[in-house]
């Protein structure tokens, strides 16, 4: 199922006038409009959702303790993290690179160790995060 068709299914499952309802339209609406420019992937609209998480936690770290906006950002959140797949931790990642045992001493920086790693895991459908998977050639690299 593609992402657009979730986040309709999300959205249909909603409380009328809901806050989830609210945030999943917006996700909704964010993804239509870039769809009517560009051809648009699953990656696209989990950029726009994080991009949307990003912004909440900036919002987070300027208001004060005990501010009612707190908890309704903090939910948005959990409804938007919903919407992402499960990526791999840098712990899973090391271990994965280890057993696979790539050679990733051989490249001349971490930048080429880097896209070996993630043509590794496109190939293997599995889901990371590029920051993540840099973090963890670095740490293997060391």
């Amino acid at each position: 199922m593609s992402f657009e068709q979730t986040l309709k299914e999300k959205i249909a499952e909603s409380p009328f006038g809901s806050d989830r309802r609210s945030i999943l339209k917006l996700v909704l609406g964010e993804h239509q409009q870039l769809a009517a420019k560009q051809d648009m992937k699953d990656e696209h609209g989990h950029n726009i959702v994080k991009k949307i998480i990003e912004s909440n936690d900036k919002s987070l770290g300027y208001l004060k303790e005990g501010d009612s906006r707190i908890q309704k950002l903090e939910d948005e959140n959990d409804t938007l993290r919903e919407l992402l797949p499960k990526y791999l931790s840098k712990a899973e990642i090391v271990g994965i690179l280890r057993c696979e045992n790539l050679d990733l001493q051989s490249f001349k920086n971490d930048g080429q160790a880097v896209g070996v790693a993630m043509k590794h895991f496109k190939t293997t459908g599995q889901n990371v995060e590029g920051n993540t998977v840099k973090e963890a050639v670095a740490e293997l690299r060391a």
